[in-house]
Parts: structure tokens; sequence; C-alpha cells
């Protein structure tokens, strides 16, 4: 590829329409975490603070807690929002490595430019 075309070079539309999914995925992806997180803190209030969670009287471990009811959701729902925060995330990479791309496409095509300038001169 002959980068020195200007027709081989992103359009500043281009960008910016990549800027604006790298803000939108990274929107998503944030209010998906707190969701999860209020989730869980939600799930261990409940079984630290409700009787009828406890396990032979006593409330379940911290640790135990957070591995497993408030990793999983009580019913598994959060297995499914955390595949999708995992999915919005690797997406969002995916998008900000092609605005890296054409941003380097950008820098490439600044220099060679230059160079052929120095060179005619």
């Amino acid at each position: 590829m002959n980068i020195t075309e200007l027709s081989t070079l992103p359009d500043f539309d281009d960008l910016d329409r990549l800027v604006e999914e790298v803000r939108t995925l990274s929107l998503n992806a944030e209010y998906l975490d707190i969701f999860i997180k209020v989730k869980e803190a939600e799930i261990i209030m409940e079984y630290t603070t409700n009787v009828e969670k406890f396990v032979s009287g006593k409330v379940i471990s911290m640790t135990q807690l957070k591995a497993t009811v408030a990793y999983t959701g009580e019913n598994n729902e959060l297995v499914d929002k955390r595949n999708e925060l995992a999915t919005i995330r690797a997406n969002l990479e995916a998008v900000k490595l092609k605005l890296n791309l054409e941003r380097a496409k950008i820098d490439v095509w600044r220099t060679q430019s230059a160079n052929e300038r120095l060179a005619l001169s």
C-alpha cells in the first residue's frame, strides 16, 4: 500500500466516528460495571443481614460470598452481565486499536510527505 496517496488516509469523519464509538463503548462498559457492583453489594447485604440466608445460623464468610453468589448472582444473572461486559471491553479495545492504526497511517503519511518535499528541494 502506498500511504503517500491521500486516498489511503482516513477521513476525519471516520476518525470522529471511531472516537464516538470509543466513547459509547466506554460508557456502556462503565454503566454495566456499576450495575454489576451494585448487584454484588445488594447480594452481600442480603446474605449478611437476612437470617434466612445464614448457614448453620452463621453468616457465610465474605470470601465465600464474593467467590460464589456475589460473583454469579443468586440465579446466575450476573454471569450473563459479566460476559456482556467482557464483550464490550473486547470491542472497545478493538476500536481503540483501529483508531491508533488510523492515526499511525497519518503519521507515516506525514513523514513520507516531508521526506518527499526534502528530496524535491
